[in-house]
């Protein structure tokens, strides 16, 4: 059961078929009720064509109040929840990826939120490549594969260890 912490009504998430992923990321705050639900924003309850719900925590939000023109298509995350999974950062410029997988009836389920360039990592990973992706926690060179030169003409400050060898004797 989840309680409004508006009208203190309680609810079944199955009832308003909420996933059970969005469960958790409710119970952290003050979740509202379609019935008394309004912009985290502006605390205003109007304009319900215009208001946009987080896939993660069901906070509402106008899309005027956040600084979009439109609503956006596709699953969308509120600024509480656009973490990157794997780098935690909050700014992915500009677009989130979400990684999903099936569930047991075949529909998607949400499994993590990821910056382009983790996504991007991650699948290379899967396919077995080396990443070539700048990451803001981390870049992996693989000295066989890639060029040096190249991330330096991009703007990467590289330093290698140096590494002094010596005859065996």
């Amino acid at each position: 059961m989840i309680q409004c912490g508006k009208c203190v009504r309680y609810l079944h998430p199955a009832c308003l078929d909420l996933p059970g992923e969005m469960l958790p990321h409710m119970k952290l705050y003050d979740w509202q009720c379609s019935d008394c639900k309004s912009c985290v924003a502006c605390e205003k309850a109007q304009d319900d064509d215009k208001m946009l719900f987080c896939d993660l925590c069901d906070r509402g939000y106008h899309n005027y109040c956040i600084g979009l023109d439109k609503i956006p298509t596709g699953r969308w995350h509120c600024k509480v929840c656009s973490v990157c999974s794997a780098c935690n950062t909050t700014q992915p410029n500009p677009e989130w990826e979400h990684e999903v997988k099936k569930g047991p009836k075949g529909q998607s389920v949400y499994q993590r939120t990821l910056c382009t360039p983790c996504a991007k990592k991650q699948q290379n990973k899967e396919n077995n490549r080396t990443p070539n992706v700048d990451c803001p926690v981390t870049i992996t060179l693989d000295l066989k594969r890639d060029s040096i030169s190249s991330y330096q003409d991009q703007g990467f400050n590289i330093q290698l260890p140096r590494i002094i060898l010596s005859p065996i004797v």
